[in-house]
């Protein structure tokens, strides 16, 4: 699916992308807990720009899935490490996904800055707003249906490690 694509992109930050980014954290995205949070749309936005059939997901529950493609309703996640660390109570996920709002969830991991690196550190945000110039890469980690994810969550640490999925499933 967006296996290939995504190992091989490489896309550099430009200043029109990033003053997009300022304009919807002041704006439609305020309720993002930070402006680097943002950055991991730099992904959606360039497959919704690129692919067919891949269309942004909007409307009321815009906030459940962020790709619409073919049948699916996605959600893309950004990862740092082996762990997706779950934000929502999980009761939030299944509702969507019964009422058919979130059906899959893609995880993905980048080379932007982050702050445990020494350049980075005084940002405050453990992602680093990623300055124009910078060219990202991304590794495709898998694509799971929200049952096959939430199957694996752990309650006692909140989270979902992506290694087992990957070893389970494969990375689909």
């Amino acid at each position: 699916m967006f296996r290939d694509y995504i190992n091989s992109l490489k896309l550099t930050v430009t200043e029109e992308m990033y003053k997009r980014h300022d304009r919807e954290y002041a704006g439609s995205k305020k309720t993002y807990s930070s402006r680097a949070n943002m950055d991991s749309e730099y992904l959606e936005d360039n497959i919704i720009e690129n692919l067919d059939e891949a269309v942004r997901f909007t409307g009321p529950h815009k906030f459940l899935a962020d790709v619409s493609y073919r049948n699916m309703k996605i959600d893309f996640k950004e990862i740092a490490t082996q762990w997706y660390h779950v934000k929502h109570p999980t009761s939030r996920y299944l509702n969507a996904f019964q009422k058919q709002k979130l059906t899959h969830f893609l995880f993905f991991r980048s080379n932007r800055p982050r702050n445990n690196q020494m350049e980075y550190k005084k940002t405050g945000d453990y992602y680093a707003v990623i300055p124009v110039g910078f060219e990202l890469q991304f590794e495709y980690l898998g694509c799971y249906d929200v049952m096959q994810v939430l199957n694996h969550y752990n309650p006692e640490w909140n989270n979902v490690r992506i290694q087992t999925l990957q070893e389970k499933y494969g990375t689909i």
